[in-house]
């Protein structure tokens, strides 16, 4: 009997923190490990899920920002059209008689501002003159928007990472680096959007001599024909 008494406390196993030991205590501690492995896999997903829908959010705001700017550029483009043929000295419509300083002095003659200009230009030349050149409008922020994140993204290969939060103090190196970036994207969108540029002006000069207005790919490619340095003049 004693014997069998020593043989039974010989197999016996301590409990670990609280649990019995044994095949049990192995039981439960696989168990608490499987369970700590769903938590991990269940806050992973969580995780994922809100990543996924901050992306999905910022696609949305991109698309919106994307709409409201090209939406911004065809709103505003009365006013480039009307600026140029002002630059270009074209001036068909009859100047106005006011005062030199507006409320006294001699009567002077005043070229129309720029709404009179506009409002002018619309009732002689109909609403479409206005929009002279808007294709190539659209094609310049277009093409510069990809063109600048390119750019953007490539230059963390040469001049690193920058900081862009405005919360934190911005270190010198830091501040030199966005500079860099910022003049080199800068240069090379405007050298690239450059023709687009070029027949923009060239179609809202046709308005001049009330010539047919060529679209954006007629004016490329006749340049490129011409010699592709003639789009850079």
């Amino acid at each position: 009997m004693c014997v069998g008494l020593i043989n039974a406390q010989s197999h016996y196993v301590a409990p670990r923190n609280g649990r019995p030991g044994g095949p049990m205590g192995q039981i439960l501690d696989d168990i608490d490990a499987e369970r700590a492995n769903v938590e991990h896999l269940r806050q992973r997903s969580i995780r994922e899920i809100k990543r996924a829908i901050r992306q999905r959010e910022d696609l949305e705001n991109d698309r919106l920002e994307e709409t409201m700017t090209f939406a911004a550029v065809a709103a505003s483009h009365p006013i480039t059209v009307a600026r140029a043929l002002m630059q270009f000295g074209f001036e068909p419509f009859e100047k106005a008689v006011g005062s030199k300083y507006y409320f006294f002095g001699p009567p002077t003659l005043f070229f129309p501002n720029l709404f009179s200009y506009m409002k002018q230009l619309y009732t002689t030349r109909g609403f479409l003159t206005l929009l002279t050149g808007l294709d190539s409008a659209i094609c310049i922020r277009f093409f510069s928007s990809i063109i600048d994140s390119a750019v953007w993204n490539a230059m963390d290969n040469f001049v690193g990472e920058v900081n862009t939060d405005l919360r934190k103090k911005q270190s010198l190196e830091n501040s030199v680096r966005i500079a860099v970036k910022l003049v080199v994207t800068d240069c090379v969108v405007k050298t690239i959007t450059r023709p687009f540029k070029v027949v923009m002006l060239r179609q809202i000069a046709c308005i001049i001599e009330n010539r047919a207005v060529f679209s954006t790919l007629q004016g490329i490619e006749y340049g490129w024909k011409a010699g592709w340095t003639d789009l850079y003049t």
